[in-house]
């Protein structure tokens, strides 16, 4: 099992439910990312927090992670269009390797083929549907989640009830694991807001895994 392949993250660095609750009350808020950076090793960002931000911005982002961290970019299929293009190519510009996706989520509708390969020349492009259908569009890649009945998935999701008890939770990232062979795999917690608690269980159970 190709556990060392596995990073732990979350959907999302900006949650109010965090604050107090894992982010210190004197930390300032500008070096939240930077705290959140030493704890988890990637991050599916919101929309909220890429689509609309400057230059500078997105430099800052660099300079408050550690050299090992990754960044995905979440996007509802609604939102795909030339603005939300024009800010990927930005962002690319800027990190480079560092960005290793683009996820769709809860993408329900056919996305233009022109407007995927735009977007697929520039980083892999992740759909997630609500259907669970097991095949993507021609050039992205499909997100597994539980009970899903798929394989090669690279970036999964798990979800709050999910996370509540460690050993369901290691049945669920052992699933994963399996379909996923020895990829680099990347495994998103999601919530209102996503628990620290249990990603910091996950980074354990990893260690526990043989």
């Amino acid at each position: 099992m190709a556990k060392e392949n596995v990073e732990i993250g979350a959907l999302g660095w900006t949650h109010p439910g965090w604050d107090s609750s894992y982010y210190p009350e004197d930390l300032p808020e500008d070096w939240r990312l930077d705290y959140y950076s030493h704890h988890f090793q990637f991050v599916l960002m919101q929309a909220n927090e890429w689509l609309h931000c400057s230059e500078d911005e997105i430099e800052q982002w660099l300079e408050d992670v550690k050299d090992s961290f990754d960044f995905f970019l979440a996007l509802g299929a609604d939102d795909i269009g030339a603005p939300a293009i024009r800010q990927v190519v930005r962002i690319k510009g800027i990190l480079a390797e560092r960005l290793q996706g683009l996820v769709v989520m809860h993408c329900n509708e056919t996305i233009e083929t022109s407007v995927l390969q735009e977007l697929s020349a520039l980083t892999t492009v992740y759909i997630d549907t609500d259907s669970g259908d097991e095949e993507a569009a021609a050039g992205t890649s499909p997100c597994w989640r539980e009970g899903r009945s798929m394989r090669g998935c690279a970036l999964g999701f798990i979800g709050e009830d999910a996370a509540r008890d460690m050993r369901n939770m290691r049945a669920i990232m052992e699933a994963f694991i399996e379909q996923g062979g020895a990829q680099q795999l990347y495994l998103v917690y999601v919530g209102k807001p996503p628990s620290t608690k249990a990603m910091q269980d996950a980074q354990i159970i990893l260690q526990m895994l043989a």
